[in-house]
């Protein structure tokens, strides 16, 4: 009597462990669609270009910062860069905004072959960029 208990259990607890879902699947780096936007921190034509990179998920907000670690950032030009992608960026088109919300254009429209330049001779606050699938 006593053993047929103990495999009761046994069976129990088989039963349990086979019933337990499987974990869910993590996202790595490399799943996650993302673009590095070249942001130019300088005047357009200034002969000394200073500009940085900074990576943008597709079809989420990105926040720019300035020196100051807060929105807007100053910017004269932006263009999608060749690196750091993990999408085939000729796909892809963005557009700077005046607001961290994204809905204050700052910028038309900028594909990996067409940059979007925001003035010539001095810089212009973006407070967000945004890029999607064409």
């Amino acid at each position: 009597m006593h053993s047929s208990s103990i495999i009761a259990v046994f069976a129990s607890i088989l039963a349990l462990t086979t019933a337990t879902p499987t974990p869910a699947r993590t996202l790595t780096a490399r799943d996650i669609p993302v673009v590095d936007v070249l942001v130019q921190t300088s005047p357009a034509n200034d002969a000394t270009v200073t500009a940085h990179a900074i990576q943008v998920q597709l079809g989420v907000v990105k926040v720019c910062l300035g020196d100051n670690g807060f929105p807007p950032c100053q910017l004269s030009k932006l263009s999608i860069s060749p690196f750091g992608n993990t999408v085939d960026i000729t796909e892809v088109e963005c557009q700077a905004f005046t607001d961290v919300k994204g809905t204050v254009p700052a910028s038309g429209i900028f594909t990996s072959a067409y940059p979007a330049v925001l003035a010539q001779t001095t810089t212009v606050p973006v407070g967000s960029v945004i890029c999607n699938y064409i």
